[in-house]
């Protein structure tokens, strides 16, 4: 045999001797993944990637937002965020649990304030509130206040004397529970909006001025005409009457006088 044939027979035998070795080592590690422990955590893998696209098929699902009620979509408040609510538009990424969106019944209103500690005692649920705004003119709205807050905040802003801090003031809500189709097309969320409580109602009350009602050691009286008195020279009779709420210029009487005495204001 030409010693070049012998040498080209030789390097082809060790090269395919590597290749049998290499071969048996593959089969050894195919072997190996083939063991029961192997085999367990494949199982294990192949669960989670399971459980993972369940997940991801969930999620999927919801791409299309389904809203539960009707009505009409608004930006919801982030009440106690610094960072507000993110806007809603094409191409904006959410984590889950963020708010889209609130959806609002329009059908009536919710009209939120605050009150001073001064008058705060004057307010209670349930009174009438009659809601105006320069934004609906000639548009005069019903409602009732709704909710009180227990707990006053801190309105900043205001001096108040006590080291620089704000005046404290309640929250509360005022609820007018529908409007008209018309009153619709012109009360917006968010608009701004004066409120007239009505924290005293009656209609029958017979109110007089102040400066009527004299007070003498707690006891309050107002002169009544006589009949016989001109009115142009009329002393009156001095009554002792018994006063109810007071206004900014009139008083309530509630016994004492009757509708249509006429009194005299010295």
């Amino acid at each position: 045999m030409p010693a070049t044939e012998y040498e080209g027979t030789k390097q082809q035998y060790q090269s395919q001797l590597l290749d049998y070795q290499s071969a048996q080592e593959e089969l050894k590690a195919t072997l190996d993944k083939g063991n029961e422990k192997n085999r367990q955590i494949a199982k294990l893998e192949a669960e989670n990637v399971r459980s993972k696209l369940r997940d991801i098929e969930a999620q999927m699902k919801q791409a299309l937002v389904v809203s539960p009620v009707s009505g009409v979509l608004i930006m919801p408040t982030a009440e106690g965020s610094e960072k507000g609510v993110k806007k809603v538009v094409k191409g904006t990424a959410f984590q889950q649990g963020e708010v889209l969106f609130s959806v609002g019944n329009l059908s009536g209103f919710a009209v939120k304030s605050r009150l001073d500690e001064v008058n705060i005692s004057k307010i209670q649920r349930g009174q009438r509130v009659k809601v105006t705004s320069d934004a609906f003119t000639g548009i005069t709205l019903e409602g009732k206040i709704s909710k009180i807050s227990s707990q006053a905040g801190v309105a900043t802003g205001s001096a108040s004397g006590r080291g620089g801090g704000g005046v404290p003031s309640f929250d509360l809500v005022v609820t007018i529970e529908e409007l008209t189709p018309e009153q619709r097309k012109k009360v917006f969320v968010g608009m701004s909006a004066n409120l007239e409580v009505f924290i005293y109602e009656k209609p029958e009350a017979l109110m007089v001025p102040v400066s009527a009602v004299v007070i003498e050691e707690g006891r309050r009286f107002v002169y009544k005409r006589r009949p016989d008195e001109p009115a142009s020279k009329a002393v009156g009779e001095r009554v002792e009457v018994q006063t109810g709420y007071t206004t900014i210029d009139s008083v309530e009487i509630i016994s004492g006088l009757k509708a249509g005495d006429e009194i005299v204001i010295r």
